[in-house]
């Protein structure tokens, strides 16, 4: 005789306690997690504007040579002209200098533009306001000099600094933002 009850109930979920147990540790890593991924995304978005104005001046150093021409950069508020600033955070043009001034004129022919707009990095360059590379490569700044790209979302957080020679290659280091 069998004497299993036909009211035999098999259960495949979970329990109150063990989805609040669940939830509870999840929160906590969670909590653990956020700070270090906003620092991760900060680090990223630096890394990316750098990398941003290095492939500029690499592009407009290796047009200068290619075309064998003066190719200069500026900082754009509008995208369209330059804006004679040390303030590259709202964007860049790099155009064909055809008569060597470093202005942008009418008839000249703008071969990149960088909109930077909407973004909070602040892109300052040190010196100057506008970068020139002649046909051989070289650039506009005195030698022994170099001209400074700094990087920065706030004052006293880490930052970025592309230095530029003469010989027109850039190098990037991280720096704590005055």
């Amino acid at each position: 005789m069998n004497l299993q009850s036909p009211f035999k109930y098999h259960s495949s979920g979970f329990t109150l306690v063990e989805l609040m147990t669940t939830l509870s540790i999840a929160t906590i890593l969670m909590l653990v997690a956020l700070p270090s991924m906003s620092s991760f995304f900060s680090n990223n978005k630096l890394a990316q504007r750098a990398n941003d104005i290095v492939s500029s001046l690499h592009f407009a150093r290796s047009t200068a040579l290619s075309r064998e021409a003066t190719i200069s950069l500026c900082a754009s508020s509008d995208q369209l002209s330059c804006n004679g600033s040390l303030d590259w955070s709202e964007g860049w043009l790099v155009w064909v200098d055809s008569n060597s001034d470093s202005n942008l004129n009418n008839g000249e022919e703008i071969l990149y533009v960088n909109d930077l707009n909407a973004q909070p990095n602040a892109i300052v360059l040190d010196a100057g306001n506008t970068i020139s590379f002649s046909s051989t490569g070289m650039n506009n700044i005195a030698p022994g000099t170099r001209i400074n790209f700094n990087i920065c979302e706030a004052a006293g957080s880490t930052g970025r600094l592309i230095s530029l020679g003469i010989t027109g290659n850039p190098a990037i280091t991280s720096q704590i933002c005055i």
